[in-house]
Protein backbone atom coordinates (compact mmCIF):
# COMPACT_ATOMS: atom_id res chain seq x y z
CA UNK A 1 0.00 0.00 0.00
CA UNK A 2 2.94 2.23 1.16
CA UNK A 3 4.40 2.08 -2.92
CA UNK A 4 0.44 3.40 -4.19
CA UNK A 5 0.79 6.03 -1.93
CA UNK A 6 4.11 6.80 -2.99
CA UNK A 7 3.17 6.72 -6.58
CA UNK A 8 0.03 9.08 -5.71
CA UNK A 9 1.95 11.57 -3.85
CA UNK A 10 4.34 12.05 -6.36
CA UNK A 11 1.55 12.66 -9.02
CA UNK A 12 -0.06 15.26 -6.72
CA UNK A 13 1.99 18.28 -6.34
CA UNK A 14 2.44 19.61 -2.60
CA UNK A 15 0.85 16.42 -1.15
CA UNK A 16 2.86 13.83 0.71
CA UNK A 17 2.58 9.77 1.22
CA UNK A 18 1.21 10.61 4.58
CA UNK A 19 -1.46 13.28 3.79
CA UNK A 20 -2.21 10.73 1.05
CA UNK A 21 -3.15 8.03 3.38
CA UNK A 22 -4.56 10.12 5.78
CA UNK A 23 -6.88 11.53 3.23
CA UNK A 24 -7.98 7.87 2.05
CA UNK A 25 -8.53 6.65 5.81
CA UNK A 26 -10.51 9.44 7.22
CA UNK A 27 -12.16 10.21 4.15
CA UNK A 28 -12.33 8.50 0.93
CA UNK A 29 -12.01 4.47 1.77
CA UNK A 30 -15.36 3.26 0.32
CA UNK A 31 -15.18 0.87 3.86
CA UNK A 32 -15.19 3.70 5.73
CA UNK A 33 -18.87 4.35 7.99
CA UNK A 34 -20.70 7.44 8.37
CA UNK A 35 -23.70 8.56 10.05
CA UNK A 36 -25.34 6.51 12.56
CA UNK A 37 -23.81 3.88 14.94
CA UNK A 38 -25.74 0.47 15.39
CA UNK A 39 -25.71 -1.04 18.81
CA UNK A 40 -23.02 -3.71 17.53
CA UNK A 41 -21.07 -1.20 16.94
CA UNK A 42 -21.20 0.05 20.58
CA UNK A 43 -21.27 -3.02 21.79
CA UNK A 44 -17.71 -3.48 19.76
CA UNK A 45 -16.73 -0.11 21.03
CA UNK A 46 -17.14 -0.92 24.54
CA UNK A 47 -15.36 -4.10 24.43
CA UNK A 48 -12.30 -2.66 22.71
CA UNK A 49 -12.01 0.25 25.58
CA UNK A 50 -12.25 -2.57 27.87
CA UNK A 51 -9.47 -4.61 26.53
CA UNK A 52 -7.43 -1.65 25.05
CA UNK A 53 -8.17 1.67 27.14
CA UNK A 54 -8.01 4.81 25.28
CA UNK A 55 -5.29 3.45 22.51
CA UNK A 56 -7.51 4.50 19.91
CA UNK A 57 -6.21 3.15 16.75
CA UNK A 58 -5.97 -0.58 18.64
CA UNK A 59 -9.98 0.03 19.40
CA UNK A 60 -10.71 0.91 15.90
CA UNK A 61 -8.93 -2.29 14.95
CA UNK A 62 -12.46 -4.15 16.28
CA UNK A 63 -14.96 -1.82 14.76
CA UNK A 64 -14.87 -2.15 11.02
CA UNK A 65 -15.47 0.49 9.08
CA UNK A 66 -15.01 2.96 12.20
CA UNK A 67 -11.73 5.73 12.60
CA UNK A 68 -9.88 6.06 15.58
CA UNK A 69 -11.29 9.35 15.85
CA UNK A 70 -14.49 8.52 14.96
CA UNK A 71 -13.90 5.82 17.88
CA UNK A 72 -12.77 8.40 20.19
CA UNK A 73 -15.64 10.67 19.93
CA UNK A 74 -18.69 8.38 20.27
CA UNK A 75 -16.70 6.96 23.47
CA UNK A 76 -16.37 10.75 24.77
CA UNK A 77 -19.55 12.41 23.51
CA UNK A 78 -22.14 9.29 24.11
CA UNK A 79 -20.57 5.81 25.51
CA UNK A 80 -18.30 7.02 28.90
CA UNK A 81 -19.67 6.24 31.66
CA UNK A 82 -18.58 9.23 33.68
CA UNK A 83 -21.16 11.40 31.10
CA UNK A 84 -23.87 12.86 33.55
CA UNK A 85 -27.77 12.07 31.97
CA UNK A 86 -29.74 13.77 34.49
CA UNK A 87 -31.04 17.19 33.32
CA UNK A 88 -29.18 20.03 33.65
CA UNK A 89 -29.26 21.93 36.93
CA UNK A 90 -29.72 25.66 37.79
CA UNK A 91 -26.23 25.84 39.71
CA UNK A 92 -24.60 23.91 36.55
CA UNK A 93 -26.07 26.37 34.01
CA UNK A 94 -24.61 29.29 36.32
CA UNK A 95 -21.06 27.45 36.35
CA UNK A 96 -21.38 27.18 32.55
CA UNK A 97 -22.86 31.44 31.97
CA UNK A 98 -19.91 32.43 34.02
CA UNK A 99 -17.43 30.01 32.97
CA UNK A 100 -18.44 31.12 29.10
CA UNK A 101 -17.86 34.51 30.36
CA UNK A 102 -14.35 34.04 31.44
CA UNK A 103 -13.12 31.60 29.07
CA UNK A 104 -15.51 32.26 25.47
CA UNK A 105 -15.93 29.30 23.82
CA UNK A 106 -13.16 27.18 24.67
CA UNK A 107 -15.38 23.87 25.39
CA UNK A 108 -12.77 22.21 26.79
CA UNK A 109 -11.29 24.80 29.59
CA UNK A 110 -15.40 25.02 30.73
CA UNK A 111 -16.63 21.65 30.75
CA UNK A 112 -12.97 20.77 33.21
CA UNK A 113 -15.43 22.46 35.70
CA UNK A 114 -18.26 20.34 34.89
CA UNK A 115 -17.54 16.96 35.91
CA UNK A 116 -19.72 14.63 33.66
CA UNK A 117 -20.30 16.95 31.38
CA UNK A 118 -18.40 16.90 27.78
CA UNK A 119 -17.46 19.46 26.15
CA UNK A 120 -19.51 19.25 23.35
CA UNK A 121 -22.89 19.21 25.60
CA UNK A 122 -21.34 22.16 26.73
CA UNK A 123 -21.71 23.59 23.50
CA UNK A 124 -25.08 22.56 23.09
CA UNK A 125 -26.43 23.10 26.54
CA UNK A 126 -24.99 27.07 26.21
CA UNK A 127 -26.94 27.51 22.71
CA UNK A 128 -29.86 26.42 23.90
CA UNK A 129 -29.99 28.50 27.10
CA UNK A 130 -28.96 31.31 24.71
CA UNK A 131 -31.69 30.72 22.33
CA UNK A 132 -34.17 30.45 25.32
CA UNK A 133 -32.94 33.97 26.09
CA UNK A 134 -33.20 35.55 23.15
CA UNK A 135 -36.86 34.31 23.08
CA UNK A 136 -37.57 35.51 26.63
CA UNK A 137 -35.78 38.70 25.93
CA UNK A 138 -37.90 39.44 22.68
CA UNK A 139 -41.56 38.62 24.44
CA UNK A 140 -40.07 40.90 27.90
CA UNK A 141 -39.57 43.53 25.17
CA UNK A 142 -42.78 43.71 23.57
CA UNK A 143 -44.78 43.38 27.41
CA UNK A 144 -42.09 45.71 28.67
CA UNK A 145 -42.37 49.54 28.83
CA UNK A 146 -41.13 52.06 30.76
CA UNK A 147 -44.34 52.96 31.44
CA UNK A 148 -46.34 49.08 31.81
CA UNK A 149 -45.20 48.78 35.45
CA UNK A 150 -45.14 51.35 38.19
CA UNK A 151 -42.63 48.83 39.87
CA UNK A 152 -39.20 50.22 40.56
CA UNK A 153 -38.38 45.90 40.79
CA UNK A 154 -35.97 45.13 38.10
CA UNK A 155 -38.30 43.32 35.36
CA UNK A 156 -35.75 39.78 35.69
CA UNK A 157 -36.85 39.88 38.99
CA UNK A 158 -40.75 40.18 38.17
CA UNK A 159 -40.99 37.69 35.13
CA UNK A 160 -38.54 34.96 35.81
CA UNK A 161 -39.46 32.46 38.47
CA UNK A 162 -36.41 30.71 40.52
CA UNK A 163 -34.42 33.62 40.62
CA UNK A 164 -32.78 33.10 37.19
CA UNK A 165 -31.66 36.61 35.87
CA UNK A 166 -30.92 37.24 32.42
CA UNK A 167 -28.95 40.14 33.57
CA UNK A 168 -25.70 37.95 32.28
CA UNK A 169 -23.30 38.41 29.01
CA UNK A 170 -24.37 35.09 27.88
CA UNK A 171 -22.24 35.67 24.76
CA UNK A 172 -20.51 38.99 22.95
CA UNK A 173 -23.27 38.33 20.51
CA UNK A 174 -26.45 38.81 23.15
CA UNK A 175 -26.40 40.82 26.17
CA UNK A 176 -29.93 41.20 28.40
CA UNK A 177 -29.79 44.05 30.85
CA UNK A 178 -32.05 44.35 33.54
CA UNK A 179 -33.39 48.10 34.20
CA UNK A 180 -36.42 49.35 36.83
CA UNK A 181 -39.74 48.90 34.67
CA UNK A 182 -38.17 48.10 31.34
CA UNK A 183 -35.78 45.66 29.92
CA UNK A 184 -33.13 46.30 26.54
CA UNK A 185 -31.10 43.89 24.54
CA UNK A 186 -28.62 45.00 23.29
Amino acid sequence: MSILNLQIDLTLEGRTNKSCRKRWIHSLDPELRRGRWTSMEDFLLRNAIDEHGQLWWKVAKHVPGRTDDQCAKRWREKLDPSISRAPWSMDEDRVLLAACRLHGTHWNVIAAQLPGRPPVHCRNRFQSLRRSMVSLGQELLSEASPTSSSSSAPVCETVFSENICPTDSMSPYLEVRARPRSLSVI
